[in-house]
């Protein structure tokens, strides 16, 4: 699970339950965080604290992965990586058996997050690792597991693997 501390050694609040996966907290907005589960279910929480009592709420948050194809590309591995571009936290990226980006993961409304395909990779596996180059998001690297693992240089993701 996914736990959150807000102000003294007894207020931590689960905020997302399960085996706990990736996590990311929206680098222009603290109160903008992003948690994982199994087979690609990734999810925003837009966080509210009770500036008085330390409380938190609206923590739960909701799906922003409901978009990704996963009837065609399969659930990807048990945990599913992703990542905020370093350079712009609007934009997202994740991977089943194809990469993924989300251009709006801020959306209004979770619901109105969408996702673009940028390509499959290799044979049947599924992204394990995705990282970009903190000084330049045309930088990316994915590992792409199974037993023989490969690992993709990409130089511009919006072209794909």
């Amino acid at each position: 699970g996914v736990t959150l501390y807000h102000g003294s050694p007894d207020n931590w609040t689960t905020i997302a339950g399960g085996d706990g996966a990736y996590n990311a907290i929206d680098p222009d907005n603290s109160s903008i965080m992003y948690s994982s589960y199994i087979n690609i279910s990734i999810r925003r929480h837009d966080i509210t604290v009770d500036n008085e009592t330390g409380a938190i709420s609206n923590y739960y948050g909701g799906s922003i992965s409901s978009g990704i194809d996963t009837s065609t590309y399969g659930k990807g591995a048990f945990i599913n990586p992703f990542i905020l571009d370093p350079n712009n936290s609007s934009k997202m990226y994740t991977a089943n058996k194809a990469l993924w980006r989300s251009d709006n993961v801020k959306a209004a409304s979770t619901s109105d997050v969408t996702w673009t395909n940028l390509g499959t990779f290799d044979g049947s596996n599924s992204g394990y690792e995705i990282t970009i180059a903190p000084s330049n998001s045309k930088v990316m690297y994915v590992g792409v597991g199974g037993y023989r693992a490969s690992f993709y240089r990409i130089l511009n993701p919006a072209d794909g693997p």
